[in-house]
C-alpha cells in the first residue's frame, strides 16, 4: 500500500513507474496489491524511482521486512570489502 500510495501522489502510472524501474507492468501490480512479495533491491529501486529519501525507504523496507539502509555509505562500503574477502574460495592471508 506505501507503494501505490507514491506512485499516486506523484501521478505516475503502473507503467510508467514498471518502465523507470525495468520490471513488468504486471509484476509492478502484484507487488503494490501483495499477491508477489518484493525483494529488498525491487522496494530499493522503486523508492529511487519515486524519489523517496532515505528515512522513507528505510520505513517501507522495515515493513515488508528488510533491515534499513545505512546511512554510512564508508561504513558500507568497509563491511562490503570484508564480506568479500570472507566469501572468496582461496582468501588471501597475512
Amino acid at each position: 500500500p506505501l507503494l501505490k500510495l507514491g506512485r499516486t501522489r506523484r501521478r505516475l502510472s503502473q507503467l510508467d513507474l514498471a518502465l523507470d524501474v525495468g520490471m513488468s507492468e504486471c509484476h509492478l501490480r502484484l507487488l503494490e496489491t501483495g499477491r508477489a512479495e518484493p525483494s529488498g533491491y525491487a522496494i530499493r529501486q522503486i523508492c529511487e524511482a519515486l524519489g523517496m529519501s532515505a528515512p522513507d525507504q528505510n520505513v517501507i523496507l522495515m515493513f515488508a521486512g528488510f533491515a534499513p539502509q545505512s546511512s554510512n555509505a564508508s561504513w558500507s562500503a568497509d563491511v562490503r570489502g570484508v564480506v568479500d574477502r570472507i566469501h572468496r574460495p582461496y582468501p588471501e592471508w597475512p
